[in-house]
């Protein structure tokens, strides 16, 4: 299971399906507040977590780090910008993996999950083929 948490819905909407069609369970969490309190009940594989929270990224992200329930969860920051010392900051926190939002670079954040994440539980059905399996689909 990989806990997507980000407040745009669009944009969890667009990862929540993007996981599904590479084969993976995604959870959706609106901000960082129903984040943390999913996270009390389950340990996802991943934690996919928008910088730019209302309340804010790098709380939860020191919050998720802070928790030793939580020590083999990995974590991938998904930022709109580069942000040189938020980047730097979110690294001294300990994330996994800091992937920019921009033109939603699937391939980049895919290769990240695959590698942080594991291969899904489950195989995925690539849309108009009747084949399954677990290589990445062209999005």
């Amino acid at each position: 299971m990989i806990l997507v948490v980000e407040d745009h819905a669009d944009t969890r909407a667009a990862l929540l399906r993007l996981l599904s069609m590479e084969g993976y369970e995604g959870v959706p969490a609106g901000c960082g507040q129903e984040a943390l309190a999913l996270l009390r009940y389950v340990q996802p594989r991943l934690v996919i977590l928008d910088c730019a929270l209302s309340d804010g990224g790098l709380d939860i992200l020191r919050a998720i780090r802070s928790d030793r329930r939580l020590d083999r969860t990995r974590v991938i920051m998904f930022c709109a910008n580069d942000g040189g010392s938020q980047r730097h900051e979110a690294r001294a926190i300990g994330v996994d993996a800091y992937v920019l939002k921009g033109t939603l670079d699937w391939l980049q954040l895919a290769a990240e999950i695959h590698r942080l994440a594991g291969p899904p539980r489950r195989t995925r059905c690539v849309p108009g083929s009747r084949r399954t399996g677990s290589a990445p689909a062209s999005i």
